[in-house]
């Protein structure tokens, strides 16, 4: 089968490699569409720890179930399903909790210890695997995944009605927050980034405010707006060390801050005023328990995703997003990718 494989830091070539063999509990997936995600970029430039090449990457996976194995009792072959890419071992202590996306021995598709979609076959878990609507488009079923993250997160954050938000980067998990926040009741969104196509979208997703940090200090701007008492939630979601310290100086006392985003370097934080404000840092890690919520989201249209998709490629296309800096320097007005296999 034809594959996207990573070689090591800013290489990615196409090779032929074997199709994958399930064993037991698992299904073989024939690949039909597969999001592109930032976590992806960060691998590329080799920046996620637990990534070793050679590596098929790809986890915001679609596609048909080809094959199934012994244990397989919820699937069958024809089936159309979108994964959670987590993989777990279900005897850990986190796993027995039922916390298994804290797994003391997890994988994560394309990710880490198991070979990911950007192939023509992949497999999982059948657990990991939900069934999608007949009908639905398969490029709109690759953003799936990343409306589910977002509401786990949303989850943890336990939004009140009428509670404030500010999200800081518009990129396609930024998007999905702005949505769900107004979905859950907010009362103010408000959307903070730099490129004022990005922003412009938020506006037209739901955002009450957008900020544009080229041109306003979203600090000095979102106390305005907010009458110096701040936000109630603020969200990180652009991976930038600076957002997560503009997003705790936004918060209100005893407000909440969501760190979403995937990070190359660390923070230095001002310990004395989150002790002092009492404020509450929440981290987020990918979807568990969000995919039957988040294909329905979708399938309705409660949170419009298509409108994020600026690129639909196929594996040569995918490579020159990468190779090309089409994705890291967002060039040709990127903000998501989308394989169509």
């Amino acid at each position: 089968m034809k594959s996207l494989v990573w070689e090591g830091p800013f290489r990615v070539h196409i090779q032929e490699r074997e199709k994958p063999r399930p064993e037991k509990g698992e299904v073989l997936v024939r690949t039909r569409s597969v999001g592109v995600c930032g976590s992806d970029l960060e691998i590329f430039r080799g920046g996620f720890a637990h990534a070793v090449p050679p590596l098929v990457m790809g986890h915001e996976a679609c596609g048909i179930v080809e094959e199934i194995t012994e244990g397989v009792e919820n699937l069958r072959p024809g089936d159309r399903v979108a994964v959670d890419p987590a993989i777990f071992c279900g005897a850990c202590e986190f796993c027995r909790r039922g916390s298994y996306w804290q797994c003391d021995h997890r994988g994560i598709l394309g990710m880490q210890g198991r070979d990911g979609a950007y192939a023509e076959y992949f497999v999982m878990p059948a657990p990991s695997c939900f069934p999608l609507p007949e009908g639905m488009p398969w490029d709109e079923a690759a953003l799936i995944d990343i409306v589910a993250d977002p509401l786990h997160a949303m989850d943890m954050i336990s939004l009140a009605i009428g509670e404030t938000v500010a999200v800081f980067g518009p990129g396609p998990g930024g998007l999905s927050f702005v949505q769900l926040a107004r979905l859950a009741g907010a009362s103010l969104v408000i959307l903070v980034g730099t490129r004022p196509e990005r922003l412009a979208l938020g506006k037209e997703l739901g955002a009450d405010e957008t900020i544009n940090i080229h041109e306003q200090n979203p600090v000095e701007a979102i106390l305005e707006i907010t009458r110096g008492r701040g936000v109630d939630v603020g969200i990180e979601a652009s991976g930038s060390v600076g957002a997560i310290h503009q997003a705790l100086k936004v918060c209100r006392k005893q407000g909440r801050v969501m760190v979403f985003g995937i990070y190359s370097e660390n923070a230095s934080l001002d310990m004395q005023d989150m002790h002092r404000r009492e404020l509450t840092i929440l981290g987020s890690s990918g979807c568990p328990w969000a995919m039957p919520r988040a294909v329905e989201l979708v399938a309705s249209k409660r949170v419009r995703v298509l409108p994020m998709i600026t690129h639909r490629v196929d594996l040569e296309g995918l490579e020159r997003l990468f190779m090309d800096d089409v994705m890291e320097r967002r060039k040709e007005g990127y903000i998501k990718g989308v394989l169509l296999m």
